[in-house]
């Protein structure tokens, strides 16, 4: 059981490192990348920070943005996260 905690754990941390670095990247405030995902910059400022644990829908969220700016056809064809933009 502590082998998972570990590895969740390392999981969780790479998770917040790649989020934070994605979205300096981008040149998002928390605030702003929070808004553009629906949730607060303090949810995302909590889990860069590794304070919080992503549920499952926010990673799916996250991903889903990434992959809308990198294909022009999902942005045509309005993916959740690209409608609104």
């Amino acid at each position: 059981m502590a082998g998972r905690r570990s590895s969740d754990k390392a999981a969780l941390s790479l998770f917040s490192e790649v989020l934070r670095e994605a979205r300096r990247k981008a040149g998002l405030s928390s605030d702003e990348l929070g808004a553009k995902l629906g949730y607060s910059g303090a949810l995302i400022r909590s889990i860069e920070s590794g304070h919080r644990t992503p549920q499952p829908d926010f990673a799916l969220r996250r991903m889903s943005s990434s992959a809308c700016r990198r294909s022009s056809r999902r942005r045509r064809s309005g993916c959740g996260t690209c409608r609104s933009r």
